[in-house]
């Protein structure tokens, strides 16, 4: 395929989740040429239906599939990764021949502090800009929140359910919390968690039970995961000055409570699928070189007490491994 004026795009893993990127990228309004890299033939063939099953809309497009990286054009402008941890960052070292601008990483960004220490090192100064997907930032409501929330202090956070993954989706709420905070540094316990399991997806492991925290001068944070044989659910709850907000986002439901008279609003709530987002942070980044994930070192400093602690885990159930890696995706 040759460089036109389009922008190049390459998604690498084609899996579920990235199938999900694909097709947002059919609604960019910028023209584009997209590239998609995944060592698994099933997977390209899957991504070539999903992408088929959306409408065009907005700029021109051209997709290619590859089995590998060979192919693919010298100068890509955003790259997309929506491959397992595990692996990450030599891919990301790979990529730099590509001339690469600008690149959005799927969480867990990384999972050993190793490679979280050396990605910031590795793309300073060599890239535009990296954010990672923890897409509750975008989400309207949550927006609004913040703002609500710069007027009162915080006082906790919770996120209280079934089976909802808190060893993959623990960094999605630490970042919900960092955002309406407007704090990265914090603390951790994983004390509170009573099992750590294999997960139904093999080579990767789950937990159960409780894990707490607190943001350096600022409130504290609970997240509670029990019965891993129950449907997931799970509320959000955050506690001001002034009000209470439970946010059911399984059930699409926010109950805001006042503190000091006890009236309740009540409001829908929808989380946009990831099919719904990408396409637009794309044209952002390529319009105005900024969007509103996380950017890359805020996302390492989330990650880093986090993947430490679990990894403690890990080595307390199964013991030590060469990479000093928790097997989290």
């Amino acid at each position: 395929m040759e460089l036109d004026s389009r922008i190049n795009v390459l998604l690498v893993g084609s899996g579920n989740l990235g199938r999900r990127h694909l097709q947002s990228l059919k609604a960019c309004r910028n023209n584009l040429n997209i590239y998609v890299v995944d060592s698994c033939l099933s997977s390209l063939e899957a991504a070539r239906v999903a992408y088929a099953e959306v409408e065009e809309v907005g700029g021109l497009k051209k997709i290619a599939y590859f089995e590998s990286l060979d192919k693919v054009e010298k100068k890509i402008n955003v790259a997309i990764l929506a491959t397992p941890a595990t692996g990450r960052f030599q891919l990301i070292k790979s990529l730099l021949d590509l001339d690469v601008d600008y690149f959005i990483l799927e969480k867990i960004a990384f999972n050993s502090v190793g490679d979280i220490d050396a990605v910031i090192d590795l793309l300073r100064g060599r890239i535009r800009g990296a954010w990672v997907n923890c897409p509750r930032r975008l989400n309207s409501f949550y927006q609004d929140l913040k703002q609500c929330l710069l007027k009162e202090k915080i006082h906790k956070f919770e996120v209280v359910g079934k089976n909802f993954g808190m060893a993959c989706n623990s960094i999605h709420f630490i970042d919900l919390f960092s955002f309406l905070e407007g704090k990265t540094d914090y603390k951790l316990s994983v004390e509170g968690v009573e099992d750590v399991l294999q997960s139904k997806r093999p080579g990767y492991v789950e937990f159960f039970g409780e894990i707490i925290g607190q943001f350096a001068g600022g409130a504290q944070f609970r997240l509670s995961c029990h019965q891993p044989e129950a449907a997931v659910e799970f509320r959000v709850q955050i506690e001001s000055d002034n009000y209470s907000y439970k946010v059911d986002e399984v059930n699409g439901e926010v109950e805001i409570t006042s503190l000091k008279n006890g009236e309740i609003e009540k409001l829908r709530f929808r989380q946009p699928f990831q099919s719904e987002l990408t396409g637009p942070l794309v044209d952002a980044i390529v319009d105005q070189g900024e969007c509103k994930l996380t950017p890359l070192e805020e996302s390492m400093a989330l990650h880093r007490p986090f993947i430490e602690a679990s990894y403690q885990l890990y080595v307390a159930n199964f013991g030590e491994n060469k990479e000093k890696r928790i097997p989290i995706t």
